[in-house]
């Protein structure tokens, strides 16, 4: 979970309870998440634009295209890295946000937190359990 540390947009679970509610930290992380989808698509048409060029450049030409599609291919890696994990932690944490006792979904109140989980109680019966981050 390093890795989707140092890739975080979004404040960590219970930071983002506090300000903004379960919700609106769940949609944020959604978006945030696609910023690195685009992110990728945009460094893989560089890619492909730098290997379409390369064959028709000089040898200098050639070797900056070659910088290039190497450049472009490690940030299309890291992005897709980055959605793909910001996705799934998103994903695992919504699945635990249902109240066990009333079914109501999303409407946390944050009561304590730790590096690993996060207390939540059901604003609307009360109950409390513990999401794992």
């Amino acid at each position: 979970m390093d890795v989707l540390a140092a890739l975080r947009l979004n404040p960590p679970l219970a930071e983002g309870i506090r300000r903004f509610g379960f919700r609106r930290w769940y949609e944020r992380e959604l978006i945030f998440s696609h910023v690195y989808l685009a992110l990728a698509i945009v460094a893989l048409a560089g890619l492909l634009g730098s290997i379409e060029l390369f064959s028709e450049a000089s040898l200098m030409g050639k070797l900056i295209y070659t910088a290039f599609v190497c450049i472009c291919a490690a940030v299309v890696f890291f992005a897709v890295q980055g959605y793909l994990l910001a996705l799934s932690a998103a994903e695992s944490i919504a699945n635990q946000a249902r109240c066990a006792r009333c079914q109501t979904y999303g409407q946390l109140e944050l009561t304590g937190h730790s590096a690993v989980a996060v207390h939540v109680r059901c604003r609307k019966c009360g109950h409390g359990w513990v999401m794992h981050t």
